[in-house]
């Protein structure tokens, strides 16, 4: 039996709304999708209402992913212009049953979805049977979550471990960090290994250097063509 889903991604730049029809755990078909730039909007409702009236659809279930910790159907989160709380999402969108969860929570669901096409190996290794699965992405900022074994399958749990403070291993990392410190008190990896970081990581760079900094300056010599 298939059904329609209203699934969501949201995201502290964009907001990405899809129908996906779900025929079984590990089958899943997007139907219509699309994105909108999450701060133009006063809410999240608004954006749903805004995403079923163009896509002419009227699902049963949505579920949506969310980039802050979810405590109690609740969601505020540090680099969203709203806040979210579940019972008023499902009474405003009209879709009783409505969940949010953290978005790495849902990354960690959707991993045995994956086919191999769809994976890069970065550095060959041998994987144990039954270990923990660590999950990390800069996105707006720095998403984490792991899965653990229980003995009879794998369990989902996110994490806010991107809002850990930085750790500086050399010189110029102190710098930095004692550079962002003046601007921002506590700082965490997010304000390094994030989009916002890229930026971080140049002004500091520019305010350190008495050349100018290039975009080319700033490639690691490793990674540059040859001349």
């Amino acid at each position: 039996m298939t059904s329609q889903v209203l699934a969501g991604d949201i995201g502290g730049t964009n907001a990405r709304l899809a129908i996906v029809a779900v025929s079984g755990p590990a089958e899943a078909r997007i139907v219509h999708e699309a994105r909108y730039p999450s701060s133009t909007a006063p809410g999240l409702a608004p954006l749903v209402l805004r995403y079923l009236a163009e896509a002419g659809a009227r699902p049963d279930v949505a579920c949506f992913g969310i980039a802050c910790p979810v405590i109690d159907g609740d969601c505020e989160a540090p680099n969203l212009p709203w806040k979210v709380n579940v019972g008023a999402l499902g009474r405003e969108i009209g879709i009783r049953r409505t969940t949010i969860i953290n978005d790495f929570h849902a990354v960690g669901h959707g991993l045995h979805s994956l086919s191999d096409a769809e994976v890069e190996t970065l550095q060959e290794g041998v994987a144990g049977d039954h270990g923990p699965v660590a999950l990390i992405g800069a996105g707006t900022g720095l998403g984490q979550g792991y899965l653990l074994w229980d003995g009879t399958g794998y369990v989902v749990h996110p994490s806010e471990g991107g809002h850990a403070d930085f750790s500086p291993t050399s010189a110029l990392e102190r710098d930095l960090l004692a550079f962002l410190a003046k601007e921002f008190g506590r700082v965490s990896s997010e304000r390094i290994l994030s989009g916002a970081g890229i930026t971080h990581i140049y002004r500091f760079l520019k305010s350190a250097s008495s050349s100018p900094v290039t975009s080319h300056s700033m490639v690691p010599r490793w990674s540059r063509p040859a001349p």
